[in-house]
Parts: structure tokens; sequence; C-alpha cells
């Protein structure tokens, strides 16, 4: 209703969101409540694409033109923006849009721009977005509707609230604690209890888990210790004995990459008598569910090698204080691209393959930004191809969002490519 406040959980707090352009999962989804990225108003047109920025600011000021080329131009050397804004000769105004000029096609420009990433962010404090934000502890942040977007007057106040506790997450939202809870911090085991409750949701994340060789280790290089440890992996069974929120992994990358990747199949590998002498030091950040499932992982190689494996916890957001040999990350796409997902892996294959490898991740990256959508999976299949043969990595699984919504949340939906529709809190479902 009107005035409520509306209360999301989250599983941590939101570290990068005074850092332009930098992003994490829990941060993207506040920035997708204060942050409107531009839209495009025409497809390419030759070697020009026309954007247009969106929202209002909280001051009442329109957005401006030049406020989105000064946001594209900063951003065209930021690691996880450069590849997409490449090609981008010059950005003009014309009348209240931007009109882009290109040095050939490029299919990743226009899901890029709508990311809350590259919406123009003032100096002042200022958000275009449906949402302002209000107030921010170690525990909540508070936001209030942008008095000036449309809707603004039936748009409840939010307020996303950190629980750490998974357990607690189902329970909290029963006492009328949360109207939706966290998608990545549901107990698995709670499933069943939950799956025909007209409140229970199931969506593909768009995340993925690998587990990434510290280039510090001599396994790193060694392509027959990778074989061996990925291939003494039964992931389907692992994932089973987690819960229903984990796929397991047959490519890298996300669920949607999966359909055009080539899919990795075990291969014999050999694991050298002196691995076994020494424990493999695993890091993680320790939230949900990722102590489980790299204990399955530990447990597994256990029993083929007699392998020790520590696991060493990192608060999120922080650097490891110690060596180690294997690290447990979690990644998703920043827009709705398939280059999106293999970018990330670009300084791993210039560090671990041979030159010709790498020409041909590079070039299969450099055609797929320009490529229409039919043309991608090829290119998507031989980028994954040479990501299975030199990379120092073992995909895992991919994540489900499975989260518990109130009908005060409206049509809200957890999205698999992480912006978030919060325009139409409010309105009964």
């Amino acid at each position: 209703m009107p005035g409520a406040s509306l209360r999301i959980e989250i599983d941590e707090r939101p570290l990068l969101l005074g850092r332009r352009f930098d992003t994490d999962y829990v941060t993207r989804l506040i920035r997708s409540a204060v942050f409107l990225g531009a839209g495009i108003e025409a497809g390419a047109q030759g070697h020009e694409v026309v954007a247009q920025p969106r929202g209002i600011w909280s001051t009442g000021a329109p957005v401006e033109p030049e406020e989105l080329i000064e946001t594209l131009t900063a951003a065209r050397t930021h690691r996880l923006w450069r590849l997409p804004l490449a090609g981008m000769r010059t950005a003009r105004v014309d009348g209240g849009r931007v009109v882009i000029e290109l040095a050939g096609a490029n299919s990743a420009l226009g899901p890029a721009l709508a990311a809350p990433e590259l919406a123009p962010t003032s100096l002042t404090g200022a958000f275009n977005g449906p949402y302002v934000v209000a107030e921010m502890t170690q525990q909540v942040v508070r936001c209030r509707p942008n008095p000036h977007i449309s809707g603004a007057a039936r748009r409840p106040a939010l307020e996303f609230v950190v629980n750490r506790d998974v357990h607690e997450s189902p329970r909290g939202f029963a006492a009328g604690g949360y109207d939706i809870t966290c998608n990545t911090g549901f107990p698995y085991g709670a499933v069943a209890e939950w799956r025909n409750d007209a409140r229970f949701r199931q969506a593909d994340s768009g995340i993925w888990v690998q587990l990434d060789f510290s280039s510090r280790t001599p396994l790193a290089r060694d392509p027959g210790v990778r074989q061996a440890l990925w291939s003494a992996l039964d992931l389907p069974a692992i994932c089973r004995s987690i819960g229903a929120g984990l796929v397991p992994a047959r490519s890298f990358g996300p669920m949607a990459l999966a359909v055009g990747a080539a899919p990795l199949e075990p291969r014999p590998g050999v694991l050298p008598d002196a691995l076994r002498t020494r424990p493999i030091v695993a890091i993680f950040n320790d939230y949900y569910p990722n102590r489980a499932l790299l204990e399955a992982v530990a447990e597994a190689w256990a029993r083929a090698f007699g392998l020790t494996v520590t696991l060493s916890p990192v608060p999120f957001g922080s650097m490891p204080n110690r060596p180690y040999d294997l690290q447990l990350t979690l990644n998703f796409p920043h827009y709705d691209h398939p280059l999106a997902s293999l970018s990330p892996f670009i300084g791993a294959v210039a560090l671990f393959a041979a030159p010709d490898a790498a020409k041909v991740y590079g070039s299969a990256l450099t055609r797929l930004r320009g490529a229409p959508p039919g043309a991608w999976s090829a290119l998507v299949r031989k980028a994954t191809f040479v990501l299975g043969e030199v990379l120092p990595c073992l995909p895992l699984a991919t994540v489900q969002s499975l989260w518990l919504q109130n009908s005060s949340a409206g049509e809200f939906r957890y999205a698999p490519d992480t912006v978030h529709d919060f325009s139409d809190l409010g309105a009964a479902s």
C-alpha cells in the first residue's frame, strides 16, 4: 500500500555502491532500484546507435545527453565495460538523444547501456531511478521513491535488510520480517516445504560457480592435474546432495551460455604423488551455499586421491592474507549478451594460453561483439572450447534463484541478467 515499506532480504552489504562502474551482485540489486541505464531508441543504422537517457534526477532535473556521453567516455577503459564499448568512435547530442558512431556493428552495446552501472552519475549524490538512497547502515539500506518518477505516489519505500543466517530466511518471511527473501540465500532443504506455496518463486539467477587456481600454485599450469581433479567430481550427485538450488556445470559460464557452449567432458588426468603430501588450501566467502559445495568437493577428492583440502573462509570483499591453491568464485553477467559471460576470462586466457589459443579466443570475442544473435552459438562454442583446453579453473555449478515474495511486491522478479525492475512495486499481482 502507498506509504508502506517493502522489506527485501539481502545476504551481504552492498560494498561497491559508492564506486563508479564497479559492482557485485548485492550492489547491482540496489543500483537497479536507484539508477536507470540508457535505452536504445533504434537498432544499429549502419555504424550508428541512438541512445536515449532515461529517468529523472531526484533533484527534478532531467538527465541530459551530455551526462550520458561523459559516463560512456569514462567507462571505456574500465575492465567490465571496455569490451562492449570498444569501437565507439564519437558520441554527439541530437536533440535529447545521443548518437553513437561505431567502428563496426556491436550487438553488445545496447544491453550494456541498459546496465545501471552505465547510468549517468551525479556528483551531488542524486539518483535517476524510481528510488533514492535515503540511509545506509551496516544492516539496512533504506530507499524512498524518487518523487519525479511516474508512479511515485503508489510506490512503497524499500528497506534492504542484511541477514547472513540463511536458515532464518523462511522463518523471517513467515513471521512478516521480509516481503521478498534473498534469491541467493534460500535454504535448499526448505524447498520441499515451500514449493507448492503461491509465494514461492524459482528462476535462473545467471550466477555461476567455479574454482579458480591461484596463479602462484604449480597446479595452475598442469592440465593433467586439472583433468584429474575435475574428472573425480560427480557434479550431478554433489548438486543433488546440497539441494534444488544448484545445477551441475557442463561448461563455463551461466546456464544461458551453455546452450551454445562446448561441453566439458571428463578426460583421464594424472595427479602427481607430490600433490598428496600437503593440504590443498581453498579460500571462499562463507555465505550459502559456498561451504557446503566446497565440503562436497573436498570429500570427493579425499575418496579419489586421499587428498586433504583445507577450507579457509575470507570475509566478503577482503583479500586473502595467506597463500592458497584454489578460490571458489561466483560470477554473473553484467549485461544481457554472451560477451558479458566470456569477457571475465580474458586475463586468465592471456596468462595461461599459448599465443595461438589466446588469439583464437580474442578473435571469437571480437566477432561475437558484432555478430547478430543467430551467429552467437558457433562463436560461443569456439571460445568455450579454448577455455576447456587452457583455463586453470574448474566449473562447478550454476545457481538457481529461490525466493519467497508477498503480493505487495507486485510483478517484481529477480532477473537472470541481474537488471531488476523495481518500477511496479506496490501494484498487487
